[in-house]
């Protein structure tokens, strides 16, 4: 079993991040928010070590959907899908052997096998 990332009935995040508590003993933050990658700097933690910490898989968003939403529209509002124009460098270069090098997750692992077998 997977972890999940943990909403309350108002549709914030909670944070699982382990924090010392007034008595001295380790608990969980509980941190309600709802963009919870900027609550996990206050930790000093990136959201990918918190997602491998709680063995989350690594496409799984720490945003809400009201947070991507302007996102999104802030996004057309600057015009920043100009960098995406043809001809614009990218990120890996088509045929390149550094494409597929990279840590994933044993959910992510689990889940493209499952894909091979269909």
């Amino acid at each position: 079993m997977y972890g999940k990332v943990a909403i309350d009935q108002f549709g914030l995040f909670i944070c699982e991040f382990p924090v010392r508590g007034a008595n001295g003993e380790l608990e969980t933050c509980k941190h309600r928010a709802k963009d919870l990658v900027r609550h996990l700097r206050s930790h000093g933690i990136s959201s990918k070590d918190y997602k491998k910490m709680l063995g989350l898989n690594r496409k799984e968003s720490l945003l809400s959907e009201e947070t991507l939403k302007s996102l999104r529209k802030a996004n057309i509002k600057y015009k920043n899908y100009e960098n995406l124009e043809k001809g614009k460098p990218f990120r890996f270069r088509k045929g390149s052997s550094h494409a597929q090098k990279y840590d994933r997750s044993e959910q992510t692992k689990k889940r493209l096998r499952g894909l091979r077998k269909k």
